[in-house]
């Protein structure tokens, strides 16, 4: 048995703050109208080191907007009807794991951009029989620009002190998507 002794040096942080503005419109005594505008600045350093060999060493700056707008009518009260929209922004991560020498094909699935989506939603919200009955159903739709995926375990060409060799990771991907679906709640209360 044999003890290997492989000096790895990581360091890094991330800081995130925004700043946030919403309004919200009262279109007479049934009507609603809100929207938000948050401004993330996204700071990023990270850094990875084994026996002494730098593998990578990077710095990320983001400042995304994303939005949120959405608009409610009661048509009693027992019938709400409502709409939304907005967007979100996450950072990418970065695969921890492969401590060897990064090639451009390798860098793209462990090293990943970051994920924007813009979604949709439409639904309404009843009640009846003295708010005893609930009925809710919403539909929606989010479109993906460069998911965060995390893939099944592969195969990768792995490069050790002793020569190549066949090792394996969960690697990540970014990939566009869409989501749409339908919601409906319902209860009784007796």
């Amino acid at each position: 048995v044999t003890v290997a002794q492989t000096p790895i040096a990581r360091r890094g942080g991330a800081k995130e703050t925004s700043v946030y503005g919403n309004l919200t419109a009262h279109l007479g005594d049934s009507t609603e109208l809100s929207g938000g505008l948050p401004q993330i600045n996204f700071k990023d350093h990270s850094m990875l080191a084994v026996s002494g060999v730098t593998l990578f060493d990077r710095s990320d700056k983001h400042t995304p907007l994303v939005y949120n707008l959405s608009l409610s009518h009661h048509f009693s009260d027992d019938l709400l009807a409502y709409a939304n929209t907005g967007s979100s922004w996450r950072d990418g991560p970065f695969l921890v794991g492969i401590f060897r020498p990064l090639t451009p094909r390798l860098e793209k699935y462990v090293d990943l951009q970051p994920e924007k989506s813009k979604s949709y939603e439409v639904g309404l919200k009843a009640t009846a029989l003295d708010k005893r009955l609930r009925f809710n159903i919403a539909a929606f739709h989010q479109d993906f620009d460069g998911f965060i995926y995390r893939g099944n375990p592969s195969y990768y060409v792995d490069l050790t002190a002793t020569g190549p060799r066949t090792n394996i990771a969960n690697f990540l991907a970014n990939v566009d998507s869409k989501i749409d679906g339908v919601e409906i709640d319902a209860g009784f209360q007796v």
